[in-house]
């Protein structure tokens, strides 16, 4: 709810986390839901995952910006 808030407002700042969540809230919320008890009794293993996914996707990103493969288009920046 928070996300589509966030989009439907405007707030500019917003705009890419307010996308993401709501791109990605509903189903999360639906394995939430249905398999929420399976995911707490893994929940070691689930943070595991997690943790090591988001740190191998930023050190993508980061060498990615770093070698010029990617860039952010200052336009679209807030710095």
């Amino acid at each position: 709810m928070a996300g589509l808030a966030l989009l439907l407002f405007g707030w500019p700042p917003g705009a890419y986390l307010s996308l993401t969540l709501v791109w990605a809230l509903p189903p999360i919320m639906l394995q939430l839901g249905f398999g929420g008890d399976i995911l707490r009794r893994y929940g070691g293993l689930v943070l595991l995952a997690i943790t090591s996914l988001t740190l191998y996707l930023g050190l993508a990103d980061f060498l990615a910006i770093g070698s010029g493969t990617w860039e952010i288009n200052p336009a679209q920046s807030l710095h």
